[in-house]
C-alpha cells in the first residue's frame, strides 16, 4: 500500500499548496468560479475526481493483490467509515456557514436596491430643479451598482472606483439641497437612505471577501481524496458492482466539493446575486446598455 499513500499524499500536497499559496497572497484560488457556467463547473470537478480516481485505481491494481486486500479488509472498513463520517460533518457544516453567508449577501444586496427607490420616491416632493439632480444621481449610482459594481465583484471580488464616485456624487446631491429643503425632514430621510446604500455595498463587500480559511478546504479535499482511495482499495466480491459504486462515490464528492467551492463566492455559480439586484434595478429604470460596460 505504499505507493497508494506516497500517491495520495503527493496529490494532497499539491492541492495544498494551489490554495494555500494564492490566499497567502491575498489572492483567492476560486474567483474563477463565478466566470464559469455552473454545469461547466461542476461537470470540471467530476473530471478532477475522475481523474483522480483513475490513478489511484491504476495504482492499486498493480501493487495490491487480493491476498493483501482481504488481510487488510477490516482496517480499511474501519477507516473508510471514520473518513466518510469526518467529510459528511465537514461537508454539513460547512454548506450551512457558507449558506448563511450567501443569505445574508442577497440580504444586503435587496436592502441596498429597495434603499435607491425609496430614495427615488421621497425625492419626488423635493421642487422640480432639485428632484431631477437627485434623481439623476440615485438613477446614476443604481446603474454603477447593477452594471459595475456587481459584476466586478463577482470576477474579482472588488468593487469599482466608478461606483465610489456615484455613491459620492449621490451624498453631494443630497447634502446640496437648498437651506429650506435642508429644515424639512424629507432631507435627513434622503440622507439615511443614501446611508443605507453605502452601509449595504459595505456589508456586500464584506460577504464576498469572507469565506472559508483555505485550511478548512485543504482538509475538506485531502479527506475526500483519502476517502476515495479508501473505497478503491477495499475487498470485494463483485468486481463489476465495486466500479459502478467508485464512480457514484466519485460523484457525490464532486458535486459536495464543488458546492463548497460555489458557496464560498457568493457572487459565483448558483449562488450569484447579481440578477437579484438588477430586477430591483430595473423597476428604476436602470439600463445596462448605457453605461459603459
Amino acid at each position: 500500500m505504499a505507493p497508494i499513500a506516497v500517491a495520495v499524499v503527493f496529490v494532497a500536497a499539491l492541492i495544498g499548496l494551489a490554495i494555500y499559496i494564492p490566499e497567502a497572497a491575498g489572492k483567492s484560488l476560486f474567483i474563477w468560479v463565478g466566470t464559469v457556467p455552473t454545469l461547466l463547473f461542476h461537470l470540471g470537478m467530476f473530471l478532477f475526481w475522475a481523474t483522480f480516481a483513475l490513478i489511484v485505481w491504476w495504482i492499486a491494481e498493480r501493487s495490491l493483490v487480493s491476498e493483501t486486500r482481504d488481510r487488510s479488509q477490516e482496517t480499511v472498513y474501519r477507516l473508510l467509515l471514520v473518513a466518510s463520517s469526518f467529510f459528511v460533518f465537514l461537508l454539513g457544516f460547512v454548506v450551512s456557514q457558507e449558506w448563511n453567508n450567501v443569505n445574508e449577501v442577497r440580504r444586503d444586496v435587496s436592502t441596498g436596491a429597495a434603499a435607491i427607490d425609496t430614495a427615488r420616491y421621497k425625492a419626488e416632493a423635493l421642487p422640480p430643479s432639485e428632484r431631477a439632480k437627485v434623481q439623476d444621481a440615485l438613477s446614476a449610482l443604481s446603474r454603477s451598482i447593477a452594471c459595475q459594481d456587481l459584476p466586478a465583484i463577482r470576477e474579482t471580488g472588488w468593487g469599482t472606483q466608478q461606483t465610489v464616485t456615484a455613491l459620492r456624487n449621490a451624498f453631494l446631491a443630497v447634502s446640496g439641497l437648498p437651506p429650506s429643503v435642508r429644515q424639512e425632514s424629507i432631507f435627513e430621510d434622503l440622507l439615511d437612505e443614501v446611508g443605507h446604500v453605502s452601509e449595504s455595498r459595505r456589508l456586500i463587500l464584506a460577504g464576498a471577501s469572507s469565506g472559508l480559511p483555505g485550511v478548512v478546504r485543504i482538509v475538506i479535499f485531502i479527506v475526500a481524496g483519502l476517502l476515495i482511495t479508501l473505497f478503491i482499495i477495499q475487498s470485494t466480491k463483485s468486481r463489476r458492482a465495486h466500479k459502478a459504486m467508485i464512480v457514484g462515490l466519485v460523484l457525490l464528492v464532486s458535486v459536495g466539493t464543488g458546492m463548497v467551492i460555489s458557496l464560498a463566492r457568493p457572487f459565483g455559480g448558483s449562488a450569484t446575486v447579481e440578477v437579484d439586484f438588477d430586477q430591483a434595478s430595473r423597476q428604476g429604470k436602470s439600463d445596462c446598455s448605457g453605461s459603459g460596460t
